[in-house]
């Protein structure tokens, strides 16, 4: 029974925010006018800025610009998480200084966008492995601002009965 939910212990320890992040849950909101605000652009115009921001904040690690991408009527959906933007970029920094990203695919389609990625965390648990997490966002985008998301998270097993990778590898 232990090696059934170590898995899902060591991926909701990985992936806990800071103490820090979950101090507030009505953190003082920056001036309206510095988050994303929602305009009407074509289908096209919105999938290439989905691909801006995939790029920008899951390749670059440029977080300063999560008032660029986020409306500040945004909506979260895990619940681990706080709710709005406004712990946003401290968060996505915690994650991604714990572990290293890999994006494996991404895809947009009416207004709704998907990153699937493997978070390898950079400490090496007690065994000396490097655990892993596999995750799926998912956006929804309000014209040029996301608006909502939630995700699906899970540990990769130590122990797997299965030999293929949970992300896909050789497709």
């Amino acid at each position: 029974m232990y090696l059934i939910h170590f898995p899902i212990l060591l991926a909701s320890l990985l992936l806990s925010p800071p103490p820090a992040v979950l101090a507030s849950n009505n953190p003082t909101p920056p001036s309206s006018s510095s988050w994303c605000q929602p305009k009407h652009i074509s289908d096209h115009d919105q999938r290439a800025l989905f691909t801006t921001y995939v790029d920008t904040i899951y390749t670059v690690k440029n977080f300063s610009a999560v008032p660029t991408y986020y409306a500040e009527t945004y909506i979260q959906h895990n619940p681990t998480l706080p709710p709005g933007p406004y712990k946003l970029q401290e968060t996505l920094s915690f994650y991604f200084i714990k572990n290293d990203v890999a994006v494996y695919r991404t895809a947009f389609d009416n207004s709704k966008g998907w990153v699937h990625m493997v978070l390898t965390s950079k400490e090496p648990d007690q065994e000396g492995k490097y655990p892993q997490t596999v995750v799926v966002d998912i956006f929804r985008w309000n014209g040029t601002c996301v608006q909502e998301h939630w995700d699906v998270v899970q540990a990769v097993p130590a122990n797997k009965t299965n030999k293929l990778t949970m992300w896909g590898d050789g497709y």
